[in-house]
């Protein structure tokens, strides 16, 4: 936990992932571990708050996801969102992602996790690469709700003669059938 204070970047982004790299866990380094990186879920450094959110899905309780969107939604707030950022994300309601195939995600954690993608997704203030991993994430999950939002997405697209997200159009005509 000393090096997670470290003026050297590299030190605090190997103490944050250390956690999750642990091969059996138990309770007691779990309840010291989780608060611990929850700490960096706003650091200033996206890359340690991104390993943050990868150890916390690997290693905490799924009632944690709630603190990592909550992150989410503050650099949203202050436009620090980046793809890769976007990406660790997605990686705790993709179906297909190591964390979901391991731990699972709760069904609730993800409908709020959808919401912020959908949220980022129309944000114009934003930059273009976070709105694009949003907007594929969106186009990934074939649920009613989100392929309405992608249609209306791709129509803002055409009416603003912008090309969407590559394979977006795709991926949504796959969702929509």
């Amino acid at each position: 936990q000393k090096l997670g204070k470290s003026s050297d970047a590299e030190e605090v982004r190997a103490a944050v992932a250390a956690p999750a790299k642990m091969l059996k866990p138990g309770v007691r380094e779990r309840d010291q571990a989780c608060p611990w990186l929850k700490g960096f879920l706003d650091h200033e450094d996206p890359v340690v708050a991104r390993i943050s959110i990868e150890s916390i899905g690997e290693l905490c309780p799924h009632n944690m996801f709630d603190d990592i969107i909550d992150a989410a939604e503050r650099r949203r707030e202050a436009r620090a969102l980046d793809d890769r950022y976007m990406n660790q994300l997605n990686e705790l309601c993709d179906p297909q992602s190591v964390i979901s195939k391991k731990r699972g995600t709760p069904e609730r954690s993800c409908e709020r996790m959808f919401k912020f993608f959908e949220t980022v997704g129309e944000d114009g203030k934003l930059p273009v690469t976070p709105r694009t991993v949003a907007l594929r994430s969106l186009a990934n999950r074939p649920t009613k709700e989100t392929v309405e939002f992608c249609q209306k997405m791709a129509a803002v697209f055409k009416a603003q003669k912008r090309r969407p997200p590559p394979n977006f159009d795709f991926r949504l005509g796959e969702a929509a059938g």
